[in-house]
């Protein structure tokens, strides 16, 4: 640790951008949705939470993954390693019917039971990042802006 610079690595405007639409993502993919014990209707969908916090933290992260391979500015690898970190924070279930949506296939080539699948799609539609069996087109422009498509 001793030899690393002490001037932080630069984060320019664009993989700033990139950074805050990887985290409004996440903070939308990663909401609780509350459903009832009994029935498993969705009793209560909260708003998501500020990404901000998940922003800066991220942010963080990739300036620290800059300084230790000894760059100057944030880069398209620490990049990756934000996004990855970021997409862990969704629960595993939600994580894997986006992946499979990412790659444009359609929602059962997750591999998912039925049942959760429909659980599921039923969450990420709550949230806006799924319009009937695809990314909205919110989630879809998000994961533009990131470069994640």
């Amino acid at each position: 640790m001793k030899g690393l610079g002490k001037q932080s690595p630069e984060l320019s405007e664009g993989i700033q951008r990139k950074i805050a639409s990887i985290a409004e993502f996440a903070v939308k993919g990663r909401t609780h949705i509350h459903r009832n014990g009994y029935s498993k209707e969705i009793d209560y969908i909260p708003e998501a939470e500020a990404a901000t916090r998940l922003a800066q933290q991220l942010a963080q992260l990739a300036k620290g993954s800059a300084l230790i391979r000894g760059r100057t500015e944030v880069e398209q690898e620490d990049l990756s390693l934000v996004q990855r970190v970021a997409f862990d924070c969704i629960p595993a279930a939600r994580r894997r019917l986006l992946d499979t949506l990412m790659r444009d296939e359609k929602p059962e080539a997750s591999g998912l039971p039925s049942s959760s699948l429909s659980y599921i799609k039923e969450e990420l539609q709550a949230v806006g990042l799924l319009t009937g069996e695809k990314l909205s087109e919110q989630a879809f422009e998000l994961l533009v802006e990131a470069g994640a498509l």
